[in-house]
Order: C-alpha cells, then sequence, then structure tokens
C-alpha cells in the first residue's frame, strides 16, 4: 500500500530530464528504484526530444496522482493496478489512443527503473481492447487548411510586423507541411533562397528523424516572397543564422522577442481563422496540423504521387496519407465512379 504522501500536489513527484528524474519521489518507491531512475536520467539526456519528455512528465504526473488517490503503489505497479488505471480513465472519457500513450509511458518508467513492465500483461491488454470496441478508436482528425482556406488567411488586410510573421508562418506550414515542433525549430541559416525565386528550408530534426539526420522541404515564389518581408522587417539580417526563424512580436508590434513555442503555433492559426472571417466552427476545427493535413488532400486532389506527397511529408509509410485523405477516397471509389456514369446527380 502507498502511504498518504502520495496524494501531495500535483508538483510534488516531477520528472527531469526524459520525464524520468525523481526529483521528489514518493516514499513507497524504494531507494533503490529512484537511484536507478536517477542514472537512467543522466545516460537518457539529449537521447529525447523536449515533446516526448513532455508526454511521459504529463503522463507519469496522471499516473501517479491516480495511484495516490486510490492509495496503490505506483512503481513497481501490478498489472491490476494499470488495467484499473485504465479503466478509470475510460470512466472519465479520455480517447483510446490518449490512454494507449499513457500506458506506454508507464511501461517506459518502469524499464527504466530496471523492473518487470506491467503493461504487456494480458489483463493490461484486454482492458485496452475493452474500451476501444466500446469508445471506438477513430481519432478526430483536425480540418485540412487546404489552399482555398490558406488563401483567405494570406488575403487578411494588415500591414502590421504581427500579420508579416503570421502570414509567413502560415504559407511557410502549408508549403513544408511541417509539424508544429519542425516550424518553430527553422532557424534563419536553415532557410536558403533560390535565383528562380523560390527557397528550401532544411528540417533539422523532426518525429521520424531523432537522429537529426535532416530533410529539405520546398518553399514556393510566393512563400519565399513573404519570407523575405518578415525577415526584413524583423531585422534578421546578417548574424543572426542561428536565430529562430520565427519570433515573438512584443507588445506594441515594433520590437520582435524570442522565438516560439509549439503552442503558439496552434493559437496563430485559430486568430488568423478569426480575422479572415471564418465561421465558428470551422475556426474550432483547425489546429497547428491543419495546414500539413490540407496540403496533404490538396496533394492527393492533384493526382500527386504517393511517393511525392511522403517526400514533402517526410512520411516513411503511407498510413498518414491514406488518414488524411480517406473522405476524398470515397469521392473517388467505385461506388463514385459508377453514381457519375449512370448520371445519378
Amino acid at each position: 500500500m502507498a502511504p498518504a504522501s502520495l496524494s501531495r500536489p500535483r508538483d510534488s513527484f516531477a520528472f527531469e530530464t526524459a520525464g524520468l528524474l525523481a526529483s521528489h519521489p514518493p516514499a513507497s518507491i524504494s531507494p533503490r528504484i529512484v537511484e536507478t531512475l536517477k542514472r537512467y536520467a543522466t545516460h537518457a539526456r539529449g537521447a529525447f526530444s523536449e515533446q516526448t519528455i513532455r508526454a511521459i512528465r504529463s503522463d507519469t504526473r496522471i499516473f501517479f496522482d491516480w495511484c495516490g488517490v486510490s492509495n496503490i503503489t505506483p512503481l513497481p505497479a501490478t498489472p491490476e493496478a494499470v488495467a484499473g488505471f485504465v479503466d478509470a480513465m475510460a470512466a472519465e472519457g479520455k480517447a483510446p489512443a490518449t490512454i494507449r500513450r499513457y500506458i506506454a509511458s508507464i511501461g517506459h518508467l518502469h524499464i527504466a527503473a530496471d523492473l518487470e513492465t506491467p503493461t504487456h500483461k494480458q489483463i493490461v491488454r484486454l482492458a485496452l481492447s475493452r474500451h476501444a470496441r466500446q469508445r471506438g478508436t477513430e481519432q478526430a482528425q483536425a480540418l485540412g487548411a487546404t489552399r482555398r482556406y490558406i488563401d483567405l488567411i494570406l488575403h487578411i488586410p494588415g500591414s502590421s510586423l504581427l500579420m508579416a510573421r503570421d502570414k509567413a508562418l502560415i504559407a511557410t506550414a502549408y508549403d513544408t507541411m511541417a509539424r508544429r515542433s519542425e516550424l518553430v525549430a527553422i532557424r534563419k541559416s536553415d532557410l536558403q533562397f533560390n535565383a528562380d525565386g523560390d527557397a528550401v528550408i532544411r528540417i533539422r530534426r523532426s518525429k521520424t528523424d531523432q537522429e537529426g539526420e535532416g530533410t529539405f522541404r520546398y518553399v514556393a515564389p510566393d512563400t519565399a516572397a513573404l519570407l523575405k518581408e518578415w525577415i526584413a522587417r524583423a531585422g534578421l539580417g546578417d548574424g543572426t543564422g542561428d536565430a529562430p526563424l520565427f519570433r515573438s512580436v512584443r507588445k506594441g508590434g515594433r520590437q520582435i522577442g524570442e522565438g516560439l513555442s509549439p503552442y503558439d503555433v496552434t493559437r496563430i492559426i485559430k486568430r488568423l481563422a478569426q480575422q479572415a472571417g471564418f465561421a465558428p466552427d470551422i475556426t474550432a476545427r483547425l489546429s497547428s496540423h491543419s495546414p500539413r493535413i490540407g496540403a496533404t488532400q490538396d496533394m492527393e486532389a492533384y493526382d500527386i504521387s504517393m511517393a511525392g506527397i511522403m517526400l514533402a511529408a517526410g512520411w516513411k509509410s503511407p498510413t498518414m496519407v491514406a488518414r488524411y485523405t480517406r473522405q476524398q477516397a470515397a469521392a473517388r471509389s467505385g461506388a463514385a465512379r459508377l453514381a457519375q456514369r449512370q448520371n445519378r446527380v
């Protein structure tokens, strides 16, 4: 059984570096396990992306909080405890994909502590399957910001420094199909303008490229022009090569600040959608992923090959392409073609 110390405030248990160093561990966790986690955190330093660290930290805190309320020892956790956690999260309305992520983080934590992971046991798998059958595994997908949405945003009137940055950001997000973490990580030195008016941006590291080999993404001439305007007005000239390309605009709108965070990207897109006059239900469905989804859907509509779409977005499998374009695929299916040939209008 876990002592009452487990019910302390949420921040009483913090994981550092890869989310796995216990700075204030609950008393139920043995000193040996704590020391093992500390050694792991030392060796794991720099091995994980910031996004992975945040996810593991958040997931394990949720699990520890639940264990505290339930008076259950979290580390090592029993398979029965983890299965109970799955049922509890399902009762709270968590999506199957979210719960699967929680379980992966719990398993990661046990492996880091050199303990047998309970997450692979049959009782846990059955709990996950039970929840998936009851809820379904389909994830809510952000609305694709196809070119018609992007063009409406790029035609918003205004010439402020903030608007220059926002338009350059949204256009770059569409052309490069970059994830939000990739967008905010772009440095000025990663951008190379070409004599023909277009440009290339190097994505140094991505979700599918944790070793940092890097990929190169195309930027069309109209987007390149927006980037040039932003760089000139923001004063990102010579000597700023290592500076973030997209920076905050300070209050008053005349000076730039630090680099953006990944969370800023969704806020910017939603603000632009509101300024462009999008309906509230459209704005609500937009996210930082929307330009990536929209560009994929536009490419599929123009019959660009699967290989071409995967190369443009940095995907290594066609899974996400199929997911993003499944509604369009239905409209081009055999049933749709039959209806067209039968003139069923």
